[in-house]
């Protein structure tokens, strides 16, 4: 008879975890030809599962991670999952590749997406506080950069702004606020500011105020006056601004011009 040689115990355990290493590797390998991959918006964890666009994937201690953990999954994060389906149908993350946006692009987002400008009429403004446009309030924190004092109902201001997360709600900050020169102050007042009115006077106190047409004007020192106004009689054009008096805006002539009898008369022909 042949001799039987007899493997050395520590060999034979060398290579029965070598064949446990061949099949784990296969498993690995098979797991990566079948994967499938996908791209979404981060939603939710359970501490077991992930959910991406509403889509349930498992994950586990085996699950790799890139550019960070769990952890560090908030709302809206971009991520790259590759996975596979177990036999219960599941979708099970091999990988989770968190997408960090760089600086640039951040800043350009910010550029692009989330700075806004408003110009109008100042309404309220608190220094250091507040101030509102247009119906709109805009934070100020210390960040704020004003060029001009802003002065209620009286200035037009330019804000450019963002909306900052504070206590769960979105809430518009200013990060510039900018009041418009006198220049352009003036050329506002020429163009937009000064308006006209024709009409027959329905009183008139010198050096106080006249009223056409429901419509009552201060009159002051620089009032220009062309003509006698008279009550039920004579007809009137009134050039008037609007300006702030104790909080609040008048309307203030600027020129009253009564109309001669020619024009009168040939009003009455018509």
């Amino acid at each position: 008879m042949g001799k039987v040689m007899k493997i050395p115990r520590i060999l034979g355990t060398l290579i029965i975890v070598a064949v446990v290493v061949a099949a784990l590797s296969g498993v690995m390998l098979l797991q990566n030809v079948f994967a499938d991959e996908l791209e979404g918006s981060f939603d939710s964890t359970n501490g077991s599962s992930i959910f991406v666009d509403g889509q349930e994937i498992l994950i586990n201690g085996d699950t790799e991670w890139e550019g960070g953990t769990l952890a560090d999954l908030a709302p809206g994060t971009t991520v790259e999952i590759k996975y596979v389906v177990d036999g219960d149908d599941n979708l099970v993350a091999l990988e989770v590749e968190i997408e960090v946006e760089d600086d640039e692009d951040t800043d350009e987002d910010n550029d692009d997406d989330e700075d806004f400008e408003l110009e109008g009429l100042v309404q309220s403004y608190t220094p250091g506080a507040s101030i509102t446009i247009d119906g709109q309030t805009f934070l100020i924190d210390g960040d704020t950069e004003i060029e001009g004092t802003p002065v209620v109902d009286v200035t037009i201001v330019e804000v450019e702004y963002e909306y900052v997360e504070i206590d769960g709600s979105l809430v518009a900050v200013a990060l510039e606020i900018e009041v418009e020169d006198d220049e352009d102050t003036d050329e506002d007042n020429d163009d937009d500011e000064d308006f006209e009115l024709e009409g027959l006077v329905q009183s008139y106190t010198p050096g106080a105020s006249i009223t056409i047409d429901g419509q009552t004007f201060l009159i002051d020192g620089d009032t220009e006056i062309e003509g006698t106004p008279v009550v039920d009689v004579t007809i009137v054009e009134v050039e008037y601004e609007y300006v702030e008096i104790d909080g609040s805006l008048v309307a203030v002539a600027l020129e009253i011009e009564v109309e001669d009898d020619e024009d009168t008369e040939g009003d009455g022909d018509d």
